[in-house]
C-alpha cells in the first residue's frame, strides 16, 4: 500500500506527525511525503477563508501530485483535492483530512469516483475549550490589555481599573452548541469554577443535557441570563448570522461574548455597536470575518475586545495527536470496526471500493 503525505511548507510541524502516522497502516506501507510552498502566512490564512467559504477548485494544483499515481491513501492537512488534483490521483480510495473541516476535498467528486473522504471530529476539542476559556479570562480580567500597556512602557493604563473585572465562580456561562467542545468547555466551567451552565443545541436532547449538568434554554433565555456567553456551533449556511443585534441587545451590561467558532455564526456589525457603545462588559474574538484582520479593521479600536489569530485549535498536542487519530479512523473502516471518521458513508455502496477494501483486510 502507497501512503501519500501532502502539506504546505509553513505546516512543517504537523508533517512528521503525518509521516510517522502513516506507517500504522501495517508492513510493506510504504509513505511518499511532499511539501508544496506558499509565500507567507498571510497569503495561506486568505486561503483557507476562501476555501472554508467556496470549496478546493480555486487552489492551484501542486504539481507533483502527478507523479504519485499509484497512492492509494492521502493524508492532508489544507491541501486541496478537486477535480484537478483527482484527475492525477487515479489509484486513490481513501483521502484524509487532519481537521475536523474537510471543505479542502471536493467530496461529492470522490464519491463518484469510490473514494472514501476521512475527518477527524472532535479532534481538537480540548485544545479549543481551552483557548476559550484563556479568552474568557483574559477578557473578564484584563490580562492582554494590562500586558500590552507594560510592555509598552506603561505600568496601569488609567482606564484599566474602570472596566468590570468579574471571578468566575458561581457566575452563569451560556454556551450555544454542545458538541465535543461545547462539552468540555461546560464540564471545565463547571467542575472547575462551579459555574451555572445554560445551554442551546437543538439536536442535544435534554436527556443528555442533564447528564451533562446542562440547563437547556430557548437562545433569548441564555442570552438574557448569562454571565459569559461562548459559541460553539458548526457553521452552516442556514445558522448565517443567528447572532444578531436582537439577541445582543439582550446581554446584561456586565456579560462576556466568546466566539472560537465561526465569524459567519454573529452580525458583527451589531457585535461592533454593542462593544462601542459598552452595551456589553467585552467580547473575546478568535475569529473575525476578514482574515488576517486588515489594519482598518473597526474593532481593533476597540478597548472592550480582544483579537487572536484563529489559534483554539492549533496546540502542540494536536498537531501531534490529529494524524494518529486520523489513521485510527481509516484502520477503523478498513477493518471493519467504526465508521466514525468517514464523511460520504455513501461510498460504501461502491463496488471498486468495496473490492479494494476486502484486498486490504487481508493484510493489515
Amino acid at each position: 500500500m502507497k501512503v501519500l503525505c501532502v502539506a504546505d511548507k509553513r505546516m512543517n510541524e504537523i508533517f512528521p506527525h503525518m509521516q510517522a502516522a502513516a506507517k500504522r497502516f501495517g508492513p510493506g506501507t510504504i509513505v511518499c511525503g511532499e511539501q508544496y510552498d506558499d509565500p507567507s502566512f498571510e497569503i495561506l490564512t486568505e486561503y483557507f477563508a476562501t476555501v472554508e467559504k467556496n470549496g478546493p477548485e480555486g487552489r492551484v494544483v501542486p504539481e507533483f501530485l502527478a507523479d504519485y499515481p499509484d497512492a492509494e491513501i492521502l493524508i492532508t492537512f489544507y491541501s486541496p483535492f478537486g477535480v484537478k488534483a483527482l484527475d492525477l490521483l487515479p489509484g486513490a480510495k481513501m483521502i484524509g483530512s487532519i481537521r475536523g473541516g474537510y471543505q479542502h476535498i471536493n467530496v461529492e467528486e470522490a464519491t463518484k469516483r469510490g473514494i472514501a473522504v476521512f475527518n477527524v471530529p472532535g479532534r481538537n476539542a480540548h485544545s479549543v475549550s481551552d483557548f476559550t476559556i484563556a479568552l474568557l479570562l483574559c477578557e473578564a480580567r484584563e490580562v492582554c490589555r494590562n500586558s500590552a500597556s507594560i510592555m509598552a512602557g506603561k505600568w496601569l493604563d488609567p482606564s484599566f481599573k474602570t472596566h468590570y473585572q468579574p471571578d468566575l465562580n458561581e457566575k452563569t456561562v451560556g454556551l450555544v452548541g454542545l458538541g465535543a467542545i461545547g462539552r468540555l468547555v461546560a464540564a471545565k466551567l463547571k467542575n472547575g469554577w462551579d459555574m451555572r451552565v445554560l445551554g442551546y443545541d437543538p439536536f442535544v436532547p435534554p436527556e443528555q443535557a442533564k447528564e451533562m449538568g446542562v440547563e437547556l434554554v430557548g437562545l433569548e433565555d441564555l442570552f438574557r441570563a448569562s454571565d459569559f456567553i461562548s459559541l460553539h456551533a458548526k457553521a452552516t449556511a442556514e445558522n448565517r448570522h443567528m447572532i444578531n443585534g436582537a439577541l445582543l441587545s439582550l446581554m446584561k451590561p456586565t456579560a462576556f461574548f466568546v466566539n472560537t467558532s465561526r465569524a459567519s455564526l454573529v452580525d458583527m456589525d451589531a457585535l461592533y455597536r454593542v462593544l462601542k457603545e459598552h452595551r456589553i462588559a467585552g467580547a473575546g474574538l478568535d475569529v473575525m470575518d476578514q482574515e488576517p484582520v486588515p489594519a482598518d479593521e473597526p474593532f481593533l479600536r476597540l478597548d472592550n475586545v480582544t483579537i487572536t489569530g484563529h489559534l483554539a485549535g492549533n496546540s502542540s498536542d494536536t498537531t501531534a495527536n490529529s494524524p494518529k487519530l486520523l489513521v485510527n479512523e481509516m484502520l477503523d473502516v478498513i477493518r471493519g470496526k467504526s465508521l466514525t471518521g468517514l464523511v460520504n458513508r455513501e461510498v460504501l455502496d461502491n463496488a471498486s471500493f468495496q473490492a479494494w477494501l476486502s484486498g486490504r483486510r487481508n493484510r493489515i
